[in-house]
């Protein structure tokens, strides 16, 4: 009924010119409201995966990645993500899905987290550092957190692992432990640290 009523030429299921008389009727009616996605068009190139990484969600500071399924399903979908609570006790958890994701892909915090949403660092250090706050972890950064631990300690969290702390529980230094050596670079490309050294 909708192809009569603005007359798109239809030659039937699996008829080779439906394509290209498609094209041509919709180079003679641009103003018909139909959009026809073309395969060889630049912007297919523009598609890519929802980046993930750090999620800052409720008390806590999470690190999300995709982990390989076999499903039918495209796009991302709850099953697809690992997430694991960043925590400087050894009760670190994850899940992926349902079981142990506290992240619904729909919230807020996901939303924050895709679009590269995150507290500046100097926030992050008043929340960590307050008394009126329970926050056991926070992201500044996709790949970076800091992370609080015993006696006021902030522990830097790269990715999904602890690799070092802020000594004087500021930006002035960054002390890296000697087996994440290699991230030094990656920690010095901040900007945010006066100083960052290996742990010796």
């Amino acid at each position: 009924m909708a192809s009569k009523t603005l007359d798109i030429p239809f030659h039937g299921h699996g008829c080779n010119d439906t394509g290209s008389n498609m094209d041509k009727w919709l180079d003679k009616h641009p103003d018909k409201g139909i959009i026809r996605k073309r395969m060889d068009s630049a912007l297919f190139n523009k598609y890519r995966p929802f980046p993930l990484g750090m999620c800052n969600f409720g008390d806590f500071v999470f690190h999300l990645e995709r982990s390989p399924t076999r499903h039918t399903q495209q796009g991302l979908t709850s099953s697809m993500i690992q997430c694991r609570q960043l925590s400087v006790t050894d009760n670190q958890s994850s899940g992926r899905g349902g079981r142990g994701n506290p992240i619904n892909i729909l919230s807020n915090e996901m939303y924050r987290t895709i679009i590269n949403d995150y507290p500046d660092i100097n926030e992050c250090l008043s929340v960590l550092h307050s008394d009126e706050y329970s926050t056991k972890g926070a992201a500044f950064h996709r790949n970076f957190a800091l992370l609080s631990g015993p006696m006021g300690i902030l522990f830097l969290a790269y990715k999904d692992e602890i690799i070092g702390m802020l000594p004087t529980g500021d930006l002035s230094k960054a002390s890296i432990s000697k087996k994440f050596k290699h991230t030094v670079e990656a920690v010095e490309e901040l900007g945010y640290f006066a100083q960052v050294d290996i742990i010796k």
